[in-house]
């Protein structure tokens, strides 16, 4: 008799506790895309005073660059080659409860990182063109087309998500 009730106490527990390892199963897995993106220009001129450098990429295109109050110019003259990496990647996942829209961001004298995380909300999903269409905290909605259509699986209109912004900008001057 007391193992009929033990028995069935456990199979009562399997029964109740398989339905939720079920919708755990359903959840999607969080995603990160990531790319690296490497440039070199040459520096046309450095305003120190502006703290402004002009530059030229490989294409020929022209830019003035604000540099930030952590990098030093003292170094950078113009016909120098410099090489910009930037680094860049984007998680995709649930948001946790309580989670809300955050920015974080650190530079050094080479090397500037920022962190920008928002969390939005699916309003519609279509996967025959494929597109999400999201709306954020402060109450604006944006449509973006799906890449890759593996990347939606699990997802569903209502779902809170963390979208996970990483930028990370490296300077390096090439010797001559």
């Amino acid at each position: 008799m007391r193992r009929s009730i033990l028995t069935l106490a456990l199979a009562a527990l399997v029964g109740l506790g398989l339905p939720a390892l079920a919708e755990d199963a359903k959840k999607p897995a969080p995603r990160t895309l990531k790319e690296t993106t490497v440039v070199k220009v040459t520096v046309l001129d450095v305003n120190a005073a502006k703290k402004e450098v002009t530059v030229k990429d490989e294409d020929g295109d022209v830019s003035v660059v604000a540099v930030p109050e952590t990098y030093k110019l003292d170094k950078v003259k113009a016909g120098d080659v410099v090489s910009l990496t930037l680094d860049e990647s984007l998680s995709v996942g649930l948001a946790k409860p309580g989670e809300t829209d955050s920015v974080a961001a650190k530079m050094t004298a080479a090397r500037g990182e920022g962190v920008v995380t928002k969390v939005v909300t699916i309003t519609a999903l279509d996967m025959a063109v494929p597109s999400v269409t999201f709306k954020a905290a402060d109450g604006k909605t944006q449509t973006v087309k799906i890449r890759n259509v593996k990347n939606a699986e699990g997802y569903k209109v209502g779902d809170k998500v963390a979208l996970t912004y990483t930028g990370s900008l490296q300077i390096a001057l090439e010797k001559k």
